[in-house]
């Protein structure tokens, strides 16, 4: 009897443990699928068509209102019509334009990469381009970013 005490409490635990199982990964699952990008993710996929030379991929993680800052708060760009007339002139002419991330920090809704440009002509002679950019990312896309260069 209490052998069958025991295997039947075992089985409901068991029971118990496999139906919260599930539905906690079937929560999982329909969350997965509604949630949006990280700030983090936003901007890995501004990098990466950045890379690519890719400006309407580029263009899609942006907000229509981006605004583009020199630190500490000279706007240099203002929309989205301004910034992709000046990326896709760059992306046309500079054929090895590169960015590799040396660092990177995230904080809430703000990714702060610390960047190494290649590619600008006169690059080998001079060095990588040395900067440090702070995204802004609001409803899924990058609304702000100030740029902080180095040499």
């Amino acid at each position: 009897m209490k052998k069958e005490f025991i295997n039947t409490k075992c089985s409901y635990l068991l029971l118990i443990f496999c139906l919260f199982t599930g539905v906690t990964q079937a929560q999982v699952g329909t969350k997965k699928n509604n949630l949006k990008e990280t700030a983090e993710q936003v901007v890995q996929r501004q990098l990466e068509a950045y890379n690519a030379r890719n400006i309407e991929a580029f263009m899609a993680t942006y907000s229509d209102s981006v605004k583009l800052y020199r630190y500490p708060h000279r706007l240099i760009s203002k929309g989205k019509k301004s910034m992709r007339k000046g990326y896709a002139r760059m992306f046309e002419k500079v054929t090895e334009l590169h960015c590799k991330i040396v660092k990177r920090i995230v904080l809430g809704n703000k990714v702060i990469d610390q960047e190494r440009v290649t590619g600008f002509p006169g690059w080998k002679k001079n060095g990588p381009l040395e900067a440090v950019a702070v995204y802004t990312v609001k409803n899924g896309l990058i609304d702000s970013v100030t740029f902080i260069r180095g040499k």
